[in-house]
């Protein structure tokens, strides 16, 4: 799925506080040994500093470390929306799934077989309820938001502003009630 608000959005205030690892990711460390989050990116890579300010900001929320891998290899994402995410798509796991629980800032849910946090613009949510592809899972809609408001948010637009922290305080709490310990 691939939309104008794909290609546009703010920066977030603040500088990144973590490390760039010698394979390119970023590691935002937290003290708490054992757990981590791996975020991945929209197509604005790593270059974009919103990514790395958020591993920071969830790395102090929940006390663990947040990798965020550079698979575009220092660039902005230069294929297709959708052929970017393509190596994504296609994993197939043996056995228990790689991952306990997953938070989506982004409308591609096909596969999800884990406990699932959804962060939605308000135009994706109205375009799958009712139908066989709408699953159960924690969900809250955010009015009057497009596309990128939880990555990319124009926070001088009060109800994104809002609408992007009460996001960002939803996967905290998301992940701090599902990430094993």
């Amino acid at each position: 799925m691939s939309c104008p608000d794909c290609t546009t959005g703010g920066l977030l205030p603040g500088k990144p506080t973590g490390t760039l690892s010698t394979q390119g990711a970023y590691l935002a460390s937290g003290p708490s040994p054992g757990r981590a989050i791996i975020l991945l990116t929209d197509g604005f890579g790593l270059p974009l500093k919103n990514s790395k300010i958020l591993a920071d900001d969830l790395a102090k929320e929940l006390q663990c470390d947040v990798w965020v891998p550079d698979y575009f290899q220092g660039k902005l994402a230069m294929l297709p929306f959708e052929r970017a995410y393509l190596h994504t798509k296609h994993l197939v796991f043996v056995g228990r799934p790689l991952l306990d629980v997953n938070a989506l800032l982004l409308p591609d849910r096909a596969g999800v077989k884990i406990p699932a946090l959804r962060v939605q613009a308000e135009g994706v949510f109205s375009e799958c309820k009712g139908t066989s592809s709408f699953l159960e899972y924690e969900f809250k809609d955010y009015k009057g938001t497009a596309h990128g408001f939880a990555a990319r948010p124009n926070l001088e637009i009060p109800e994104v502003k809002e609408a992007f922290e009460r996001a960002f305080q939803q996967t905290v709490d998301w992940f701090a009630k599902t990430l094993p310990v």
